[in-house]
């Protein structure tokens, strides 16, 4: 089977449906919408940067994309993903203390 040199507009379809036919070889060339969505994509752990890479896709952004504004860009992707897990964490350790207390609670109401 050979590789279809397909463009896909990530707005139609999902990243992991773009990831999935990248490792099954049915993708060489892929068009996002904008370098932002890449970025997502990979701290969100839709896109297999690895499986990428080592499958040549060629990537592409459907707006126009200013190589002086990407360490810009790529600092605040990184930041909003930074927070958004600072955030998940919280939320666990707030869960999973609520969760040790209750059984805290419950041995020693027990031993009683």
């Amino acid at each position: 089977m050979s590789a279809e040199h397909t463009e896909l507009a990530a707005g139609n379809v999902e990243l992991d449906e773009i990831d999935r036919a990248v490792r099954e070889g049915r993708l060489t060339r892929v068009v996002l919408e904008s370098p932002e969505q890449l970025l997502t994509g990979l701290w969100n752990g839709e896109i297999d940067a690895q499986a990428w890479l080592k499958a040549g896709v060629e990537v592409e952004f459907a707006t126009e994309v200013d190589g002086a504004a990407l360490p810009h860009l790529l600092l605040e992707s990184w930041s909003v993903n930074a927070g958004r897990h600072r955030r998940r964490r919280v939320v666990a350790g707030a869960v999973l203390s609520v969760i040790a207390m209750a059984a805290a609670f419950i041995l020693l109401w027990a031993a009683a």
